[in-house]
């Protein structure tokens, strides 16, 4: 007699009872589920209490890693703002040093120019008088002269001729002496000229005109950039994590618990689903 036939509906039932159990026993706690909240992709069951372990605890801990990295990232905002403050202030020192420099240059060239003026005006007023004077020499002689020229014309008309001789004799003699004197020279030629103070301004502007920012003064700039770069690279990206509506599983999840499923019962992925 064959028994076989008659013992296979029996071995049926009990795999579907052992189905049926294993979907209404939680694969995380081995547990009879109270009330399934949670059903992943990969058809598997949670109930409320293993679904608030597993998601909970990765959930705060990249709850915890965000938080982390914005303080890391307002760390670096803050550093920033206060370079931003540093470059403001040390323009603002700059261009008052720079404007005071100018200045100072400017003062330099106005006392210069005040001094040379001053030179020029002195060497002016010394020829000024030098001609004066030999213009009112030469204006006294020729007064003189005129005068006695005028006095011998006078003297040559005296109709009496023996007080004709008597003026004649003294007017020679005047006349004789004003002949012989010597006038002082007259200034040579070129002296009015003033051309020895001419002032060559030509390569001090074109000095003026490379007047240029240190090259120190960029080697800072650099070295503080470089070393705000290394802060930034210090605190590294952040790094991404689910941040979906509550309710939601993240993509991750599923592989995460389906292994720990795995684990626990040796199921596969695709299980049936639940009741």
């Amino acid at each position: 007699m064959n028994f076989t036939v008659g013992f296979k509906p029996l071995l049926g039932d009990a795999h579907s009872m052992d189905n049926l159990e294993k979907q209404l026993i939680c694969p995380i706690c081995l547990e009879m589920f109270s009330k399934p909240v949670v059903i992943l992709p990969c058809q598997h069951n949670l109930c409320r209490k293993c679904a608030n372990d597993v998601f909970q605890s990765e959930l705060s801990d990249g709850i915890a890693m965000l938080v982390a990295g914005n303080d890391r990232v307002q760390a670096v905002i803050t550093q920033m703002e206060e370079v931003c403050q540093t470059i403001e202030d040390n323009s603002r020192r700059q261009k008052q040093l720079l404007t005071q420099r100018f200045e100072a240059l400017c003062a330099v060239l106005e006392e210069r120019k005040a001094e040379l003026l001053q030179a020029l005006a002195r060497e002016q007023e010394q020829k000024l008088q030098r001609v004066r004077g030999l213009i009112r020499q030469y204006g006294d002689h020729l007064e003189a002269s005129s005068k006695l020229v005028e006095s011998a014309i006078q003297s040559m008309e005296e109709p009496q001729m023996a007080l004709y001789l008597q003026q004649a004799k003294e007017l020679i003699n005047k006349v004789g002496t004003m002949s012989k004197v010597e006038l002082a020279g007259r200034p040579e030629p070129g002296y009015e000229s003033m051309d020895q103070f001419t002032v060559s301004v030509e390569h001090v502007a074109e000095m003026l005109r490379t007047i240029d920012f240190q090259a120190g003064a960029s080697g800072e700039e650099e070295d503080e950039e470089v070393a705000l770069e290394g802060e930034e690279g210090s605190a590294g990206p952040e790094e991404e994590r689910p941040d979906g509506p509550e309710g939601t599983v993240p993509a991750d999840m599923p592989s995460k618990v389906g292994a720990q499923v795995g684990r626990r019962q040796g199921c596969g992925a695709g299980a049936s689903p639940g009741r």
